[in-house]
């Protein structure tokens, strides 16, 4: 499904190119295409993935998921100070987040919508059915600072772009990029651990996914400068998992617009 929306939607294909360009000046262009077909690729599988997941319970759907690293996830959980599970769209984020809700209690996810209706509506389907819980992002950083002094798990993905008024500006991949600071600064405001947290596919339709040691940050005043020195520190790991899979990062939107 991804190489015909590679060969029938040009504006997207273009926009991925251009976004690699940015981030690997260094690749020629085949390289550009080559990794640009990947990803298209790797995307029309993750949406048969959310699509045919629906026929299996959560936990056979969990059963396929190999996970590094739940230690991290449980010292994090014993600070007691509620977890900010971290990730980017890339891989199949969406699994992972599953397969915590299920083993470690309820996640709360905070996103936007999708355009798709359709598919968006399957999406929250899903995500209900396998114990999940998603709100949306105007309005929910007060709902995710909540959560967090009430102990619980929270996710958050910050790799996306988000308009001028609602992000800071921080380096991610070479360039300047418009950036959420409302994980920083819930972390600033609670002195909650961060745990980075990225899921792949792996042979025979299973899952691989690895769990970083937590990030610690302690309680402080959060201001422009310290906000934004610690969104870098997080876009930092998200920049080096990009680095290790570029084919399975989100591409297709304009990372770097400024506007």
């Amino acid at each position: 499904m991804g190489s015909i929306v590679y060969r029938i939607n040009p504006y997207h294909r273009k926009i991925t190119w251009n976004n690699m360009k940015i981030a690997f000046p260094e690749w020629d262009e085949a390289k550009v295409r080559r990794t640009a077909k990947a990803c298209f690729r790797h995307w029309g599988a993750m949406v048969c993935d959310i699509i045919s997941a629906t026929r299996f319970t959560p936990e056979k759907l969990i059963s396929l998921v190999d996970i590094e690293g739940w230690e991290n996830l449980e010292q994090a959980r014993a600070m007691n100070n509620g977890v900010i599970v971290f990730s980017a769209h890339i891989g199949s984020w969406e699994i992972v987040a599953h397969a915590i809700s299920h083993k470690m209690g309820r996640l709360t996810a905070i996103g936007r919508p999708l355009s798709n209706e359709l598919l968006w509506n399957h999406l929250m389907q899903e995500r209900k059915r396998l114990g999940l819980e998603f709100i949306k992002r105007q309005g929910g950083a007060h709902k995710l600072a909540k959560a967090v002094k009430k102990n619980e798990m929270v996710g958050i993905v910050i790799d996306q772009r988000v308009r001028p008024p609602q992000g800071i500006v921080v380096p991610f991949l070479g360039q300047d990029a418009i950036t959420s600071p409302i994980m920083a600064i819930i972390a600033l405001h609670t002195g909650t651990p961060a745990v980075p947290v990225f899921c792949y596919p792996a042979e025979k339709t299973r899952y691989r996914a690895y769990i970083y040691p937590p990030m610690l940050t302690e309680k402080g005043k959060a201001d422009d400068e310290t906000v934004a020195a610690l969104t870098r520190r997080y876009m930092t790991v998200i920049e080096e998992e990009i680095r290790r899979r570029p084919e399975q990062w989100m591409w297709l939107h304009r990372r770097w617009r400024m506007d």
